[in-house]
């Protein structure tokens, strides 16, 4: 938070103990505010659960196998995660389903342009316009030759003199 002080005793209304007590205020609403959309995902977690499994049943099963690897590296702790995921489990489905759409949605990304592998514009470019790979384009060789410069004319950079090589 922003606390500006002033040089009055006692730092008016919003000194410290309004800076508090804003603080509070808003943490208790918080804390109402999830409170309330975790008893709404109480009532959708069996739904929520069902179209995860409808949608991609896959991620259900690896987090099923996460958790029994979990279990079986740290027994204690396994536990732990296991009461964790008893109780968040309305939230822990809103997750599997979120996770379910996005797997969905990659899987189509990858099929739209997986058509034209090798192409990093996938079907936004032409692949007629591209030469074979076995064949070599011709170039047309060009004479290079360093920029003379006028004596008396001032260089674009001051320092350009420091890093010329001495003649």
């Amino acid at each position: 938070m922003i606390f500006v002080s002033s040089n009055r005793p006692g730092g008016g209304l919003m000194g410290n103990v309004g800076c508090l007590i804003f603080a509070g205020l808003f943490l208790v609403g918080l804390f109402y505010v999830l409170q309330g959309l975790y008893k709404v995902l109480v009532y959708l977690a069996p739904g929520l659960f069902v179209l995860t499994l409808l949608i991609n049943w896959k991620i259900i099963a690896q987090a099923g196998q996460q958790f029994i690897q979990f279990f079986t590296r740290k027994p204690l702790s396994g536990i732990l995660v296991a009461a964790l995921a008893i109780v968040l489990f309305p939230v822990l489905t809103l997750y599997w389903l979120l996770a379910a759409l996005a797997s969905k949605r990659m899987e189509r990304f990858r099929r739209d342009f997986g058509q034209n592998p090798g192409n990093p514009f996938g079907g936004f470019q032409d692949n007629r316009s591209q030469a074979p790979k076995d064949e070599y384009v011709e170039f047309e060789e060009l004479e290079s030759k360093p920029a003379a410069k006028k004596p008396g004319t001032k260089a674009d950079n001051p320092y350009q003199q420091l890093f010329d090589e001495p003649k």
